[in-house]
């Protein structure tokens, strides 16, 4: 993240936020062990969090095929979303993209 904001086309945000998020979570310094996470570094996941999740709200109101074909097969936006909220890592007034985008749907024959 910048001290201040800066425009960047999305696809470059996408990709800085990905790699930055990457690069947190490979830090040993911040993050030596894989299987805990020191209270003091839990403040991280917010940030990243609500980062990566503006991703999913971009893709979702600005390619909404690609969303749904991805989301149909992948659901990464159903599960991130769960994830985010079991974890209170982002309120719910946060989630900009409609649940219904995501929560499955019935098979009709």
């Amino acid at each position: 993240a910048h001290r201040k904001p800066q425009d960047c086309a999305a696809i470059d945000y996408m990709m800085h936020t990905i790699d930055g998020s990457t690069a947190l979570l490979a830090n040993a310094k911040h993050f030596a062990s894989r299987t805990e996470v020191p209270p003091a570094n839990a403040k991280y996941f917010q940030s990243m969090a609500r980062r990566l999740y503006r991703i999913f709200a971009h893709v979702f109101y600005h390619h909404r095929q690609i969303f749904d074909d991805i989301e149909a097969e992948m659901h990464l936006c159903a599960r991130f979303s769960h994830f985010v909220m079991k974890f209170k890592l982002m309120s719910p007034s946060m989630l900009l993209v409609p649940p219904e985008a995501y929560e499955p749907r019935p098979v009709t024959a």
